[in-house]
C-alpha cells in the first residue's frame, strides 16, 4: 500500500514538472503566464503533493495524521523542498535549447520518491521525529544514551 501511494505521488510530480517546463521547449507569445505559473506554483504545488503523501502514509500506518500531528514532517518537506528546486534548476541551466525538460522531471520524481521512502520507513519502525515523546519511555542501554536521556529529559521540563 505505502509503494503505491510513493509511486503515485512520484509520477504525479515528475509529470507535473514535465508539463510547466513545456514552455521552455516550445517558446511562444503564450509563454509569458506559463513562465510565471512555473517559478511559483511547480515547487509549491510538488510540496503540497508531499505533504499530501506524508499524511496518506501517516494514515496507512495508523499513525496520527494532521497538521499539527505531523508538523515536524512537514517543516522537513517544506524545506527539503528547497534544495530539490536548486538541483533542478541547475540540471535545467546546464543543458540549452530546453533538453533541461526531463531532468527537471526526473528530479520532481527522485525528490518525491526519496522523501517517500524516508516517510514510509519513519512510519513503519516507527523511528525519527514521529515518536519523539514516546522516545523517553524507552528504556536506556548503554552509558551514551542513559546520557542522552538524562539530557533530553532535562531539557523537556525546562521547556
Amino acid at each position: 500500500m505505502s509503494d503505491q501511494i510513493v509511486h503515485r505521488v512520484s509520477r504525479e510530480n515528475a509529470l507535473f514538472a514535465l508539463v510547466t517546463a513545456l514552455p521552455n521547449v516550445l517558446p511562444s507569445f503564450i509563454d509569458l503566464p506559463w513562465a510565471v505559473g512555473e517559478f511559483a506554483t511547480d515547487t509549491a504545488f510538488l510540496t503540497m503533493n508531499q505533504i499530501r503523501m506524508a499524511l496518506l502514509l501517516a494514515a496507512a500506518y495508523d499513525n496520527p495524521v494532521g497538521y499539527m500531528e505531523q508538523k515536524i514532517e512537514i517543516g522537513v518537506i517544506a524545506a527539503g523542498a528547497f534544495g530539490w528546486r536548486a538541483i533542478a534548476r541547475e540540471l535545467v541551466g546546464k543543458i540549452p535549447l530546453g533538453g533541461g525538460l526531463i531532468p527537471k522531471a526526473a528530479v520532481a520524481f527522485a525528490g518525491t520518491y526519496v522523501v517517500g521512502l524516508g516517510l514510509e520507513k519513519a512510519n513503519r519502525t516507527g523511528a525519527g521525529y514521529l515518536n519523539w515523546k514516546s522516545a523517553r519511555l524507552m528504556p536506556a542501554r548503554s552509558p551514551r544514551q542513559r546520557s542522552c536521556a538524562r539530557t533530553c529529559s532535562a531539557y523537556r521540563e525546562t521547556v
